[in-house]
């Protein structure tokens, strides 16, 4: 455990950890340096906007503020 795996894509010393759902392999363990890590960007199973309203929901629930920033043309229905 005091060692670093290597990244998943380019083989450097990785910095974070994920994990991937494979149909054909199931849940693995996915490393990535933090080059590889940037450049990746993230997958959501729900469209944006759907994953910001839910998120608000909570964070409104557990009366945690809240402050999403998108990109300047913002997401669609954003």
């Amino acid at each position: 455990m005091q060692q670093e795996p290597p990244c998943s894509a380019c083989g450097r010393p990785s910095r974070t950890t994920g994990v991937i759902h494979d149909p054909d392999h199931g849940s693995r363990w996915f490393d990535q340096c933090r080059e590889c890590f940037l450049a990746t960007p993230p997958t959501l199973r729900v469209p944006p906007g759907r994953f910001l309203e839910e998120l608000r929901k909570v964070a409104a629930a557990a009366r945690l503020r809240l402050c999403a920033y998108t990109d300047e043309g913002g997401w669609e229905g954003e």
